[in-house]
């Protein structure tokens, strides 16, 4: 009788176990406990595939429960009705609980998660930067409002420059020191390492990956970057295309072979193209009559600030733009995923350079035509 009833119980055991185990693998279960919150809906967003995927849960006591499937870790971002407040997240198929304040949701306790302590590790070694980012900020507004912006614009480029090499150089020792997390992933598709791709050392960084992570859509999202970044590398020729100029009228980058040409990617709604615009112009003016031209490629969905910004800035020379927004068809040719950038091509339509910004751009092109 004994031994039957330590066999039921280990039998119940190995049952109720199992049931867990396979709970864990077909998904996830997400239970919060937000205190302040009020009754109605919790919002969750979240990238499924290529998609942005919006779901809710209930939440009644400041309680919720969401439950679901990924294929992956994958960061959650975590929304209350009337809140400006977000909370980002790891999910993966596990228990999951988190516990906060609907005033201090940014906050909140996330446990459950192997992704989600390593993404909070990310978070502490990044928080120098951006504390010094948020410092350079403020001395940019504080030029703009006293009228020394344009004194004060070089310096203030030349420390971000600085903040955002030695931010690299940390990125880089976090993705050594975790190649079989999914956040190394992550982190990579949300830094200049991908907006501004280096091909060797994004390379050097997809292959150092475990095969796992490589296999997730942020590694997916690494190997793409990395395929353009080939093509569009120093040395190659550089891949066509044909846009609508201002007048309706396609416009080929074939067209200008035989010409130095800068294709330059802007937008008349970005910030940081419009204040670079002044150098590009600069240095159209002094070398047009040199065999140089420029190609804009503007990333404008509305035709009137398009044609106003062209028009404000003095950007006389070849524009064209398809007015996709983001789903421009040179830009993503080209795997433009931030503006301004820039690809300057010789007169065989060779890549000779890119993202050349302020003076940069005038010393290559001295160089240049110095003869």
């Amino acid at each position: 009788m004994k031994s039957w009833i330590i066999a039921a119980i280990s039998l119940w055991l190995l049952g109720w176990l199992s049931a867990c185990q396979h709970r864990t693998s077909e998904g996830f279960v997400i239970e919060g406990q937000i205190q302040g919150a009020p009754d109605g809906w919790v919002f969750f967003l979240h990238q499924q595939g290529d998609s942005v995927v919006n779901d809710s849960a209930k939440i009644q006591n400041g309680h919720f429960r969401f439950t679901g499937k990924v294929d992956a870790p994958t960061l959650f971002s975590l929304s209350l009705p009337n809140s400006m407040q977000e909370l980002d997240f790891f999910v993966e198929n596990a228990d999951i609980r988190i516990s906060g304040n609907a005033d201090s949701l940014a906050q909140a306790r996330v446990s459950g998660s192997a992704a989600q302590q390593d993404y909070e590790a990310y978070q502490q070694q990044m928080q120098p930067f951006n504390k010094q980012y948020m410092a350079l900020y403020q001395v940019y507004e504080d030029a703009v409002r006293s009228g020394t912006l344009p004194k004060k614009q070089d310096s203030i480029n030349a420390a971000a420059n600085q903040i955002d090499s030695l931010q690299t150089q940390a990125m880089v020792s976090f993705i050594a020191q975790h190649p079989k997390s999914v956040v190394s992933a992550w982190v990579v598709t949300r830094s200049n390492l991908i907006y501004e791709p280096d091909v060797q050392v994004l390379e050097k960084i997809y292959q150092s990956l475990d095969t796992t992570v490589r296999a997730t859509s942020y590694g997916k999202q690494i190997y793409q970057t990395l395929e353009i970044a080939r093509r569009t590398a120093i040395g190659q020729p550089a891949p066509d295309f044909t846009l609508p100029d201002t007048s309706g009228q396609p416009l080929s980058l074939s067209s200008l072979r035989g010409k130095y040409v800068l294709v330059d990617f802007w937008a008349s709604w970005c910030g940081p193209c419009r204040m670079e615009n002044p150098h590009v112009v600069q240095a159209y003016q002094k070398y047009k009559q040199k065999n140089f031209t420029i190609l804009g490629v503007s990333l404008d969905k509305d035709r009137n600030s398009w044609l106003q910004a062209i028009h404000e800035d003095h950007l006389y020379w070849h524009q064209v733009s398809d007015l996709q927004y983001w789903n421009n068809a040179a830009a993503r040719l080209y795997g433009v995923q931030a503006i301004p950038a820039n690809f300057l091509l010789d007169p065989q339509g060779r890549i000779i350079a890119r993202n050349l910004r302020g003076d940069a751009l005038d010393k290559k092109l001295a160089s240049i035509f110095q003869n």
